[in-house]
C-alpha cells in the first residue's frame, strides 16, 4: 500500500510511522521514529526518535531530530539539529545552521552557513565558506574552504585548500598536496602572529607537496615544501626541496 502524505499546517502531534512527503509550515511533533520520502520544513518540526529519508530534506524553519538519522540530501537555510549520528548519502548544502551531535558522514558537502559536529566527519568533498567546528577527525578526498574552521582532530584529504581570511585552528593536517593561502580579499591591517588573528594556526602538517602561506606550526614534513610569506615554522623536514619564500622557518632538516 502506497504511504500517505502528511501536512502539518497549524500544531500536530503523531506517534512516528511511515509516509510519502512530509510537509510542515506549523508545527509537528513526533514521538517516535519517522519514515519519509521528502521533508519539507518552513515552521517548527521535532522528532523525540530517528529519521529515515530517502529522498531531500529542505528547511528554513527548524528541525530536531533526538536519534541517529539517515538521509537522501539536504538544504538547511534554517537550522537543523540531530542529537545523534547523522548520515547525509547526497549533497549536504547549510546556508543557515546545522549541528550533529555525533558523527557525521556525508557524500558531499557545502557549508556557507554554520555547521558544528561533536564527532567525526566523514564526506568525498568538502567546501566550507562558513564556519565549521568539528571535535574529532575530518576525513575527505577533497577538501576547500575560505571560511572559518575549528577541527580538534586530524584533517585527512588527498587534496587540502585553504584560503586563509580569518584566525583558524587545526590540530594536524596530512594529505598529498596541501595548500594554504592568505585570501588577498581581507585586509588585515595591524596584523600580528602573537594575536593568531588572520592565519591558520596548526600543531603538525604533513603531506607530499606542502604550499603555505599565513600559518603558524611547530612541525612541517614533506617531500617539496614551500614556506611563504605570513608563515613562521619551528622545523620543517623535507627529503626533496625547500623553498623560502618570505616565511620563517627557525629549524630545517633534510631527511
Amino acid at each position: 500500500m502506497e504511504n500517505r502524505s502528511l501536512h502539518s499546517s497549524g500544531s500536530m502531534h503523531i506517534d512516528g510511522g511511515d509516509y510519502a512527503d512530509v510537509h510542515v509550515s506549523g508545527s509537528l511533533k513526533v514521538s517516535g521514529d519517522l519514515r519519509c520520502d521528502e521533508l519539507h520544513c518552513s515552521g517548527l518540526t521535532k522528532i523525540d526518535g530517528s529519521m529515515d529519508c530517502g529522498g531531500e530534506v529542505v528547511t528554513s524553519g527548524s528541525v530536531k531530530l533526538t536519534g541517529s538519522s539517515k538521509i537522501g540530501a539536504a538544504r538547511i537555510s534554517g537550522s537543523f539539529t540531530c542529537e545523534d549520528s547523522l548520515q547525509c548519502d547526497g549533497r549536504l548544502n547549510v546556508s543557515g545552521s546545522a549541528k550533529v551531535g555525533g558523527a557525521l558522514r556525508v557524500g558531499e558537502g557545502n557549508f556557507t552557513g554554520s555547521c558544528s559536529v561533536n564527532g567525526a566527519l566523514h564526506a568525498t568533498v568538502l567546501s566550507c565558506s562558513g564556519k565549521l567546528t568539528v571535535e574529532k577527525d575530518v576525513e575527505a578526498e577533497r577538501f576547500q574552504s575560505s571560511g572559518k574552521l575549528e577541527i580538534h582532530g586530524l584533517l585527512n584529504a588527498e587534496q587540502v585548500e585553504i584560503h586563509v581570511s580569518s584566525g583558524s585552528e587545526i590540530a594536524d593536517i596530512g594529505g598529498g598536496m596541501i595548500l594554504t593561502k592568505k585570501d588577498r580579499g581581507w585586509h588585515g591591517f595591524g596584523f600580528s602572529f602573537g594575536s593568531g588573528q588572520g592565519c591558520l594556526r596548526v600543531r603538525t602538517i604533513e603531506g607530499d607537496r606542502v604550499e603555505l602561506e599565513a600559518t603558524q606550526a611547530k612541525v612541517v614534513r614533506g617531500n617539496v615544501v614551500r614556506i611563504g610569506k605570513d608563515c613562521e615554522i619551528d622545523r620543517v623536514e623535507y627529503s626533496g626541496e625547500l623553498i623560502l619564500d618570505g616565511g620563517i622557518v627557525r629549524e630545517q632538516v633534510r631527511v
